[in-house]
């Protein structure tokens, strides 16, 4: 039987199809599935404030509903676990719901380091995690971990994998996952209604707390402040702490000094966008999960054709899962073309830099690491200036943000880069034939 995450997984395909990104991110996203009846499919979220949730059910519970409806096969209603009431279920129901309990820890359990894929972009960062989870505050070294990287690249998958590590040896460790996001709310809360020594006898008597999306700090001063005493109070009493964010701590902005200092005081990793290898078992695992065998070529095609969020290549297998299953048709590459031909052109219009370095790596068969390396020796160098002309020409950052891209080269580096090979297109026509397929493969 399915579980309540598959199912939500399903009908987010269609929920997706049906609204903007801004809007899925806001209101879509933090939804928690938990469980379901008979008729009912039980959620909860990661910002449950009487605006936000009125505003879900107002708006888009009937999107919801609908989307959920077919992918269980019936009606099927969605409900706010903090608004059941026992009067509003039958017995079935009441007798149902109450064997379920929102994990107040805010983990989600499927999120283990037995199912994350570790490949080049993210093994350092998949050792700290490890690490940590097998000694939380022991060693200073690792307090605080600092994750961070872009979108879908697994911050949040290797977070829960910590916390649920942790229970599993140690049921009783006192440990929360958050968003920056809720704990700014609830801190807000918590002034409305004069509640903020409950808020911080909450955070500060924690064991563990695992904090994610910590850049929207970024111009809250009073959370900024209370974040600064509950970060000391967890420190000194060896509690760990592990925050993730889509950038350093120094690249946050209004961050104050001594908070960019506490952050920094630890172990700092990115994790980079994932190789063709990495993404096509990371698509098997996938596939292998739902227990449905897809062709390798089909899983290889999504891999190289989506390089730079693994949510969203995801997303892409899911898409193709369940246009198959609807249509009653067999997966086959002409089916995967068909689907998802306008994710990759979404995909591809918003060309960055790293794309064009994950892009560059494939199509030479190298990693992006051995790409922004530091070595000279040939054909890399030819390879790295290549990604370089290759982000001057197709964007508008400056020579100093393609430089700092590509492991803190000034800009004169690059400029003599791109020069190289402008005058390599000129005099080799081979070699420009090359560049301008990489380039038709970046731009699609």
């Amino acid at each position: 039987m399915k579980t309540a995450e598959q199912y939500w997984q399903d009908a987010l395909i269609i929920i997706m199809s049906e609204m903007n990104d801004v809007t899925y991110q806001t209101f879509i996203k933090p939804i928690i599935p938990l469980r379901f009846t008979d008729n009912l499919f039980i959620c909860s979220l990661t910002m449950d404030y009487k605006a936000y949730k009125d505003m879900i059910k107002k708006k888009y519970s009937a999107k919801i509903d609908s989307a959920l409806t077919q992918v269980f096969g019936r009606d099927m209603k969605f409900v706010i676990e903090s608004d059941l009431k026992e009067n509003e279920l039958n017995n079935e129901s009441v007798n149902t719901y109450k064997n379920l309990r929102v994990k107040e820890n805010g983990l989600r359990d499927d999120f283990l380091f037995s199912n994350f894929i570790v490949g080049p972009s993210n093994n350092i960062a998949h050792a700290a995690a490890v690490a940590v989870a097998d000694n939380p505050g022991e060693d200073d070294t690792y307090n605080p971990l600092f994750l961070y990287g872009g979108v879908g690249l697994g911050k949040t998958h290797l977070m829960h994998a910590i916390g649920n590590h942790i229970l599993q040896y140690n049921p009783n460790c006192n440990i929360l996952y958050v968003s920056c996001e809720r704990f700014a709310n609830e801190l807000i809360e918590s002034i409305q209604y004069k509640k903020q020594i409950e808020f911080r006898e909450k955070y500060r008597k924690l064991d563990v707390l695992l904090i994610d999306d910590i850049q929207f700090l970024s111009g809250k001063e009073g959370s900024q402040e209370e974040f600064f005493h509950t970060f000391n109070t967890l420190i000194d009493s060896k509690k760990q702490i592990v925050m993730c964010s889509d950038r350093k701590p120094s690249e946050i902005k209004t961050l104050t000094d001594r908070l960019v200092a506490r952050m920094s005081m630890g172990l700092i990793f990115d994790i980079k966008s994932p190789d063709f290898e990495t993404r096509t078992a990371i698509l098997e695992k996938k596939a292998e999960n739902k227990n449905i065998r897809i062709p390798k070529e089909i899983l290889q095609y999504i891999a190289y054709s989506i390089t730079s969020n693994i949510r969203e290549m995801e997303g892409a297998l899911n898409k193709i899962i369940m246009f198959a299953r609807f249509n009653n048709r067999i997966i086959d590459m002409d089916l995967a073309e068909e689907v998802i031909k306008d994710t990759i052109r979404t995909s591809k219009s918003n060309i960055t830099i790293d794309y064009i370095q994950q892009t560059t790596a494939d199509f030479y068969k190298i990693t992006v690491e051995e790409l922004l390396s530091k070595r000279r020796t040939q054909p890399l160098t030819t390879y790295r200036h290549t990604a370089m002309y290759l982000c001057r020409k197709l964007l508008e950052d400056s020579l100093e943000v393609i430089g700092d891209k590509f492991g803190g080269r000034d800009h004169s580096t690059v400029m003599n880069g791109c020069d190289k090979i402008s005058r390599l297109i000129e005099k080799n026509e081979e070699k420009a034939a090359e560049i301008s397929a990489l380039e038709k493969r970046i731009t699609g």
